[in-house]
């Protein structure tokens, strides 16, 4: 997992030197930033699904890969979620 950190204190410092109106661009660069790092989904009791951390929408599986490299991506906001190897599908081709 990336250590992302660094690079999102760097944005905020720059984006402090910024005038408001050119704030947006750092703002957005962050929060993508945050999204790539992953967070615990949110399960629900006595619902099979996954739901996204940050958007809240139901996690729909997107290929073998995802699945393969306990890789989990919203496919709403892209939110990364984490996703333990003992919990990972086994996929047989």
């Amino acid at each position: 997992m990336q250590d992302y950190n660094k690079s999102i204190s760097y944005l905020c410092a720059e984006m402090k030197k910024q005038s408001k109106s050119h704030q947006k661009p750092y703002t957005d660069a962050i929060m993508a930033l945050l999204r790539l790092q992953p967070t615990e989904p949110v399960i629900k009791p006595n619902d099979p699904m996954m739901y996204c951390p940050h958007c809240g929408k139901p996690y729909t599986f997107r290929s073998a890969g995802d699945i393969k490299h306990g890789e989990r991506v919203c496919n709403n906001c892209g939110q990364h979620m984490k996703w333990d190897h003992e919990n990972k599908e086994v996929i047989t081709e």
